[in-house]
């Protein structure tokens, strides 16, 4: 990981970029040779939504190619599902920040947004496991 961290610092660094995140296999440690490279970002949320498209798809062909590996790259503010969210902070790891409370903050705002909405979620779920699995 402590590459990955030191390319990451390195091209990170002088972008827009508030925090960066690995997760999936990576974070988990079940990454296998095929497996992709997931990186989350949490961008100034000042960019427009062009200019966030532009930076993650210059952030996955940079780490690609420093890499030499496939890297999929999400920017967490334009992420819709709450669950995908959740799950990223949570089980991922920080391997990038430019602001720690700018950071903590989206992450405080995220889980408590996500707490509220948990058992809605549950209960969406559940339903659909019922529903689906005939």
């Amino acid at each position: 990981m402590h590459a990955l961290e030191k390319q990451c610092v390195k091209i990170f660094k002088d972008q827009p970029i508030i925090a960066g995140y690995v997760f999936g296999s990576t974070a988990l440690k079940t990454r296998s040779p095929a497996s992709d490279l997931d990186i989350a970002l949490f961008l100034d949320e000042r960019l427009s939504k062009k200019a966030r498209f532009a930076l993650r798809l210059d952030v996955a062909g940079r780490l690609s190619r420093a890499l030499q590996h496939d890297a999929d790259v999400v920017v967490l503010n334009d992420v819709a599902s709450l669950f995908f969210k959740y799950v990223i902070i949570s089980e991922g790891k920080v391997i990038y920040e430019n602001d720690e409370a700018d950071r903590a903050d989206f992450e405080c705002r995220l889980m408590g947004v996500y707490f509220d909405y948990q058992p809605f979620l549950e209960q969406y779920n559940e339903n659909y496991v019922k529903t689906h699995a005939k």
